[in-house]
């Protein structure tokens, strides 16, 4: 009888607390959004590829990512979470570890950016001829680059 005379104490979260997770809710959504885009993009332009060719590749980008200059780190970073969305075709525990490791920490603003990072390079990776090298990871052609180092139009 004791327990039903207690009242919960729980307060209705405030308008800001509303707000903060209804942006992060918009953020979760636009992050599975930009996994499953990604996974079919990698299905439809790698059909032939392998989990074992997409695991070295996610290798090649962390070392990417590790031996790259502090001011371009989070663009190395987009490479690897794009690697590890592709990894989802075969339902990587790797890719999925890693993706996790990733977003760890990560506040809103951070993964918002993050994305933002990762919608450029998929410009990019959209518009790129994609060839197989003899280990089975994919790589993009080669085009001529104008000053600023970006790719000059075919």
């Amino acid at each position: 009888m004791e327990n039903e005379n207690k009242t919960e104490n729980t307060q209705a979260p405030t308008p800001r607390e509303e707000a903060q997770a209804t942006i992060i809710e918009a953020i979760r959504h636009r992050l599975e959004r930009t996994l499953e885009e990604i996974a079919a993009w990698n299905a439809d332009t790698f059909p032939t590829a392998s989990q074992a060719g997409q695991l070295m590749k996610l290798e090649e980008e962390l070392r990417e990512y590790s031996e790259a200059e502090q001011a371009d780190k989070d663009k190395e970073l987009a490479d690897v979470v794009i690697v590890c969305a592709g990894l989802r075709r075969w339902s990587s525990f790797i890719g999925q570890h890693m993706l996790a490791m990733v977003l760890a920490g990560a506040n809103a603003s951070q993964v918002n950016l993050l994305l933002d990072l990762i919608d450029d390079k998929m410009a990019k990776n959209r518009a790129r001829v994609w060839k197989q090298d003899g280990e089975g990871k994919y790589h993009h052609e080669e085009k001529p680059a104008n000053a600023n180092g970006e790719d000059v139009p075919a």
